[in-house]
């Protein structure tokens, strides 16, 4: 593992932007590529090159089937009726009735947030989404207010006014946030994965594994 410095940092930093940059390269010099053949200025080349053409084009590929998923990812949530008020407030009992820990409970919907970093308004947004897929009109405000009111009176104390610096997840209304990752990505992790599980196995370990017949080894 790599230490927690900033040299470290920098060196994943721009490891990072190099290998997410193969794929916009790739697609780039492929589509260079292909005109240059349809124009007939292409050259003879060898075997050996017209595999390097080959794992090009398969990353060109990779990274166009990305940005046409990401794109895809984002379309708009298809969400159900909504609820009638009494099965609202029913299910908002049961819920708060399986918290254990408010704080943790609500840090974890706000992204790792410290409760004194989560405003009122941002905490409303998100009970509109959990309740109403953000739906709510200004004849729910009421009952919306109250679902903020008996939050409060979980956490013993008043949330700071405002939206607060937290922001919390809204899972079928926030845009999904996607990178791209390329072929050569995936066949450093295989290979990592197939060395590591074979020095485990060399060492005595047995994978187990559900639906394949029991243990490899």
């Amino acid at each position: 593992m790599l230490k927690d410095t900033v040299a470290s940092l920098i060196f994943i930093r721009i490891t990072i932007l190099l290998l997410q940059s193969i794929g916009p390269s790739c697609l780039a010099w492929t589509i260079w590529n292909a005109w240059r053949s349809y124009t007939g200025s292409h050259d003879r080349v060898s075997t050996l090159w017209r595999v390097h053409y080959a794992y090009i084009a398969a990353e060109a590929a990779v990274y166009v089937f990305f940005l046409w998923y990401r794109r895809y990812l984002q379309r708009e949530a298809v969400h159900p009726p909504l609820r009638s008020r009494t099965d609202r407030e029913a299910l908002f009992h049961k819920v708060c009735g399986e918290i254990d820990n408010i704080e943790s409970f609500l840090s974890g919907w706000f992204r790792g947030a410290k409760i004194e970093e989560i405003g009122r308004g941002e905490l409303r947004r998100f009970l509109d989404w959990a309740f109403w897929e953000g739906r709510a009109t200004d004849i729910d405000a009421q009952e919306l207010d109250g679902y903020v009111y008996q939050v409060e009176a979980m956490l013993d104390h008043p949330l700071a006014v405002g939206s607060g610096s937290a922001k919390s997840l809204r899972l079928t209304i926030d845009p999904i946030n996607m990178q791209p990752r390329c072929l050569l990505w995936y066949g450093l992790m295989i290979l990592i994965d197939t060395i590591a599980a074979l020095r485990l196995h060399s060492n005595g370990f047995v994978h187990y594994r559900t639906g394949l017949g029991g243990p490899w080894i």
